[in-house]
């Protein structure tokens, strides 16, 4: 387990809403000793920390970052990690959760990761795993990212610009998608320019990936 002998650190946490897009690890563990000694660790890693004691005070105090993951100690006094955990959720929170439990079993494992838990921790840790944990949070909150991005690209594309979309990448030409469609070639040609226009992408092959990216059903309709 990481140690550190620097009691000071706790007092230099910030509590602050987070600005930016800096990824930012949210600690909650009532040892304060060892809230220390984790965010002390992260600070030596440039990774911005924000320390609670309380799963209550972190909840008062919790606005959902860019990027970021939320370490949490499973016993809490108050409320406990996975009702920390439970109360995000109804919030329609996404920040990635990692849970620390020095007492670990079946059920508890199975309750977090139901939840959307990424991983969980025992105690004593070695920091390293603790990083390894963090940075693949962080990944996935990326991944995230993209993802709500591409779908925001996506929002002003109608149906029937979709639906060529799905026959482009089905393989067919436009001569083909006008016929199933019941439309002219030149209406085909217009939708393909209106959804390079409305997801701001330069090609259809752009756009396809951008689809991709925002985990679109690219699947046509065996009815179409």
């Amino acid at each position: 387990m990481y140690k550190h002998s620097d009691t000071s650190v706790f007092s230099r946490i910030s509590r602050q809403p987070v600005v930016g897009h800096n990824p930012i690890v949210f600690v909650i563990d009532d040892d304060r000793s060892l809230l220390n000694s984790i965010c002390a660790f992260f600070h030596s890693h440039d990774i911005s920390t924000q320390g609670y004691q309380s799963g209550e005070d972190f909840l008062a105090a919790f606005i959902e970052p860019a990027q970021g993951c939320i370490l949490c100690d499973y016993v809490l006094p108050g409320i406990d990690g996975l009702e920390v955990q439970k109360a995000l959720l109804q919030k329609g929170v996404t920040t990635p959760f990692i849970f620390l439990s020095g007492n670990a079993n079946v059920q508890m494992t199975v309750a977090a990761w139901k939840d959307g838990a990424v991983t969980l921790i025992e105690k004593p840790f070695r920091v390293n795993d603790l990083l390894t944990a963090v940075k693949a949070a962080f990944r996935c909150c990326q991944k995230t990212l993209t993802r709500k991005e591409a779908m925001r690209r996506f929002q002003k594309v109608q149906p029937t610009e979709l639906t060529v979309l799905r026959y482009l990448v089905a393989g067919f030409i436009n001569k083909q998608i006008a016929r199933r469609m019941n439309v002219s070639e030149r209406t085909v040609e217009r939708r393909k320019n209106r959804l390079l226009e409305a997801t701001n992408t330069n090609s259809i092959l752009e756009t396809i990936e951008l689809a991709r990216k925002a985990e679109m059903d690219l699947q046509l309709n065996p009815q179409t």
